[in-house]
């Protein structure tokens, strides 16, 4: 997700050359905003870091353009403050995963039955809507 001060005037991540960009070192965001670099004119100034605490102040005070986070981050960044909106594109797919030992047969079978029974009814959905 793309997050930036509320007052801003970037609508989308194509108007980000020349701006400070933030994200976290090695995720996804991190690779699209390498991407961007390379391909918008000016690039965005990429700043990394490894963790998304300091990133919020920065970014209200204007030290920084925008913030690329995860979706579960970036929602919890918004509903502290409103001086920060995320932007309604998508700009990377984060899947979340559950891990277990791959001799682990029984267990994997089982996480796999549930996650297919909570997408058939729509359990799944539904927990989106309201954490994601």
């Amino acid at each position: 997700m793309l997050l930036v001060n509320a007052n801003a005037d970037i609508v989308n991540w194509s108007a980000l050359g020349g701006k400070k960009v933030a994200c976290i070192l090695g995720t996804t965001g991190h690779m699209q905003a390498l991407d961007w670099q390379s391909t918008l004119t000016p690039p965005p100034v990429l700043i990394t870091v490894h963790s998304p605490y300091t990133l919020t102040e920065a970014l209200i005070t204007g030290e920084l353009d925008a913030v690329i986070l995860d979706h579960v981050t970036a929602r919890e960044v918004r509903s502290n403050t409103e001086a920060i909106q995320i932007l309604p594109e998508m700009i990377t797919d984060e899947p979340y995963v559950v891990a277990a030992r791959m001799d682990d047969n029984a267990l994997i079978e089982a996480i796999d039955a549930l996650f297919e029974s909570l997408v058939e009814d729509g359990t799944l959905q539904a927990l989106q809507q309201k954490w994601m």
